[in-house]
């Protein structure tokens, strides 16, 4: 794929229903929820894309939850070859801007980028970089 696009759910922002299967229900708690709901999710889609394309991500911190920086961190240590290009706004029929994460595939890595982007991870949110660790 050239574009993957995805508004994932705000982990607790909105709550669809009780079903076992939705993510909030079925991660519990946010971290166990943005590691192996949200960045497995963004892992599979990253490794269906060509180089020179783009992931965009449709989402927002929420009350309860940092989700972004510890994302972009995520996306810049684990995804092989990324690039992380930028925010955009996005403006819903809330009348709320809300963030649209991009990033680009690129033909080369940066390991001095991964190695800052784990440090940065393992610093400032500990308990997610452990479990981030897990992830092959």
């Amino acid at each position: 794929f050239d574009l993957v696009f995805s508004s994932p759910p705000f982990f607790d922002l909105e709550k669809y229903d009780d079903d076992a299967e939705q993510s909030l229900v079925k991660y519990g708690d946010g971290t166990n929820w943005l590691v192996n709901f949200l960045f497995v999710s963004l892992k599979k889609a990253w490794e269906k894309l060509n180089i020179g394309g783009h992931m965009v991500i449709h989402i927002t911190d929420t009350p309860t939850l940092k989700i972004c920086e510890p994302m972009v961190l995520f996306c810049q240590y684990k995804l092989k070859k990324c690039n992380y290009l930028g925010v955009l706004g996005s403006m819903g029929n809330a009348g709320i801007v809300r963030p649209m994460w991009v990033f680009q595939k690129s033909s080369s890595s940066s390991s001095g980028m991964a190695r800052d982007a784990e440090m940065s991870l393992s610093k400032n949110f500990s308990d997610v970089h452990k479990l981030v660790k897990k992830i092959k």
